[in-house]
């Protein structure tokens, strides 16, 4: 007689690993190798917040072959008319050795995202949310990977917490509890959305909006499909998701023209973006409606912004010069004397050559007591001037 040992149920249940992704941190953006259709690899954006793959930008040395039936309007967050994008079907998407097949891919006509000028790395676009259904996803900050397990038996990871997600227009949703000026928490309904680089913003029109801060400042919040997002920043006192408590949260609040009828749509409170979903590791599952949190090693990072108000991108020309493209109102950048069309060529006197985009963008969003040096070219002429970095949120 042959004895046969019963596994626990948990152990048979355990979830198997179909693959492992890394991906690269560019500014708080999760950047992935994705081949399309056997193509060399594109750098795309992970954004959950829209639902396909778009693809924005292709260098000379770029080639994509894609199977173009028809063409669409593309709606999102800005004051303009939306964007007209051609669209593929039947698409394969291989990350590494990982296929996901049968997939939408969206081409723009117009790169208005302007992504590799604003992050200085070569960016081709954006892999949409529809990599979500049909696993379970786990987006590891810490390791910087992603971590697709089979959807069959899978169980709450420990030490996580578990939050419902909402689906609805094909895009996810959380509820959190917000703290803002009243002295009661109010639950909102959010997108979760990895593309959106900023921590949070909220809407504070229409009906029950979320009252903003009285202490706020004026400025470019960033660029959506439609356009320029304008509007103020502020400080929240406090928000919670799941059993999370964080305080002191910078929060845009974009303008009316901004958010147009898209918040008619889903009756949507606000966004939760890359600057605050990196302070977890997480798991999606989404074919459950299910989301799994758990702190990481940067949920105790302070909240910056652009505390200079000076908006960069890559000098298409010169790679040793970055230019300023927008200048916020009343902002210590204006104050300093710097001016749209600006060339940035040296900060405290290093030269662009030895810094990165990311580099200068990272002094600007802090405070100093110290004033930065900045030197300009403006109408070939060099100009030197006293950047006072003085927190006013």
């Amino acid at each position: 007689m042959v004895a046969i040992a019963c596994m626990p149920y948990s152990v048979l249940a355990r979830p198997q690993k179909i693959a492992s992704v890394p991906f690269e941190i560019v500014g708080s953006y999760i950047v992935v190798n994705v081949s399309v259709n056997g193509s060399e690899p594109l750098n795309l954006i992970l954004d959950s917040g829209v639902r396909y793959s778009i693809i924005t930008e292709l260098t000379p040395d770029d080639s994509v072959a894609l199977n173009y039936t028809r063409k669409t309007k593309l709606a999102g967050l800005g004051d303009g008319e939306g964007l007209e994008a051609l669209v593929s079907v039947n698409n394969t998407l291989s990350l590494g050795n990982f296929e996901l097949t049968n997939k939408v891919v969206y081409a723009l006509s117009e790169d208005i995202f302007n992504l590799s000028r604003h992050t200085g790395s070569r960016i081709n676009g954006l892999i949409g949310f529809d990599i979500f259904p049909g696993h379970v996803v786990k987006i590891d900050y810490s390791n910087q990977r992603i971590v697709f397990y089979d959807s069959d038996g899978f169980e709450a990871p420990k030490g996580y917490t578990a939050l419902p997600i909402i689906i609805d227009g094909q895009k996810m949703f959380v509820n959190i509890n917000l703290f803002s000026s009243e002295p009661e928490s109010h639950k909102r309904k959010m997108l979760v959305d990895t593309g959106a680089e900023l921590a949070m913003w909220l809407r504070a029109y229409g009906d029950d909006a979320v009252e903003m801060p009285e202490v706020k400042i004026r400025g470019l919040i960033g660029q959506g499909i439609n356009g320029e997002i304008r509007g103020y920043l502020g400080r929240v006192r406090n928000m919670s998701i799941g059993r999370y408590s964080i305080n002191n949260v910078v929060v845009s609040f974009p303008d009316s023209a901004s958010l147009g009828s898209l918040i008619n749509h889903t009756n949507r409170d606000g966004t939760l973006g890359s600057q605050l979903l990196n302070r977890f590791n997480i798991y999606i599952d989404f074919d459950r409606s299910m989301l799994y949190l758990r702190p990481n090693k940067n949920f105790k990072n302070e909240f910056g912004y652009n505390v200079a108000g000076v908006e960069l991108v890559q000098n298409k020309t010169d790679i040793n010069s970055l230019e300023v493209v927008d200048v916020w109102e009343g902002s210590p950048g204006e104050i300093a004397g710097i001016k749209k069309g600006d060339r940035i060529v040296a900060v405290d006197q290093l030269i662009m050559n030895t810094l990165t985009l990311n580099d200068v963008n990272a002094i600007f969003r802090k405070s100093s007591k110290r004033p930065v040096n900045v030197m300009v070219l403006r109408e070939n002429k060099s100009v030197n001037l006293l950047l006072k970095l003085q927190n006013r949120i």
